[in-house]
């Protein structure tokens, strides 16, 4: 099936590797119950990583991906198309990092590279800490978006860690900064 991309932006075109989304229903014997037959295919010559955001086997499956092309002001693109009802499909390309500008689930044991480190931190099973006997952790990335989607799972840790997220830090007296204080309780500070 082609996946029609509109920009519906007047001025400004969607740059190649831009992040977008479509949703369709996988339920039936159309689709695989795991999705694994699902895939998304540029020109038909070559399969892109896609990430799943809700549930398969649904009236409302969302995709995201990447655009492999610029896609112009008030124009559209016809070139992606998704594939399925291969039952023998197995594992599609479904890398994260390939998805979106900045990823990271600390899920590897590696510190994605991009993060600046006020000191030493560790990450296990999809939590990042800091090591213990640090004082002020911070783990910063300073990228510079406009009207973009932000999301982060953040928990106070047994010895009381507050975790924040600072937007739009100018210098460390001027951000906001959402905290949570516990784990019943979030408070946004501007400073």
């Amino acid at each position: 099936r082609q996946i029609t991309i509109t920009n519906n932006n007047p001025t400004e075109s969607l740059p190649e590797g831009y992040t977008v989304n479509f949703s369709l229903p996988t339920t039936g014997d159309s689709f695989l119950d795991n999705g694994d037959d699902i895939r998304i295919v540029f020109n038909n010559t070559f399969e892109i990583d896609r990430i799943n955001t809700s549930s398969f086997n649904s009236p409302d499956t969302t995709l995201w991906f990447k655009i492999q092309l610029n896609i112009s002001a008030g124009g559209s693109d016809n070139n992606h198309w998704v594939y399925y009802r291969n039952s023998q499909a197995i594992s599609p390309p479904e890398q994260a990092s390939n998805v979106y500008d900045f990823f990271d689930d600390f899920n590897d044991g590696i510190i994605n590279p991009l993060w600046q480190q006020t000191s030493t931190w560790i990450e296990s099973g999809g939590i990042i800490s800091p090591l213990s006997g640090a004082e002020r952790p911070v783990l910063l990335l300073q990228k510079n978006y406009t009207g973009v989607y932000v999301e982060a799972m953040m928990m106070p840790n047994a010895a009381g860690f507050q975790g924040g997220i600072l937007t739009r830090a100018q210098d460390s007296n001027n951000f906001y900064d959402y905290m949570i204080e516990t784990s019943d309780r979030t408070t946004i500070y501007k400073r």
